[in-house]
């Protein structure tokens, strides 16, 4: 999965419940939740013609919201990891929507690119983009990441695409 390095990801606890949902706890104790909670009625309508494709939207978050994050390369090995779990299934598209809660969208957007560009992804393609609102001077930092194996793709990657130009 990775790229030149033997970094070993942490162990991937796989939860019950009616997402894919996973949890980690890091070398400094610290737990993590890993989530890909289906989204595609939200973003994608009956217009969209992507066929049986599951679009998830990635969600990663201490457990504990008071930790501060330590710098832990074995956490991004770990997110990689687990990505390539949800879109081993063709039919999956993931869809990464950064936090803007404290502003720092944009740090949180560059490090999954970074993230992302660090990584060998066969068959895998990223797309970005921006939810922009009229309501608001705010924007989202969006990705898509597909399998290019789907046979629906094109259709998501366009009808992504499409909803990044709406939104403006």
């Amino acid at each position: 999965m990775s790229g030149q390095s033997e970094i070993i990801p942490y162990d991937l606890i796989s939860q019950e419940g009616t997402e894919v949902s996973y949890t980690f706890i890091t070398e400094h104790n610290i737990q993590y939740v890993v989530r890909y909670v289906s989204s595609t009625d939200y973003y994608f309508d009956e217009t969209s013609d992507i066929g049986d494709t599951e679009i998830l939207e990635f969600q990663f978050a201490p457990i504990d919201k008071g930790i501060r994050p330590i710098k832990d390369l074995r956490i991004a090995e770990t997110l990689a990891t687990s990505m390539k779990n949800v879109l081993s299934v063709k039919e999956n598209a993931i869809l990464y929507i950064c936090d803007k809660s404290d502003g720092k969208q944009a740090a949180r957007s560059k490090l999954f690119d970074k993230w992302y560009k660090n990584y060998s992804w066969e068959m895998i393609e990223k797309h970005d983009g921006k939810l922009v609102y009229p309501d608001s001077p705010e924007s989202e930092h969006v990705s898509l990441i597909v399998n290019t194996k789907n046979p629906f793709a094109n259709n998501v990657i366009e009808a992504f695409s499409f909803i990044m130009e709406s939104d403006k």
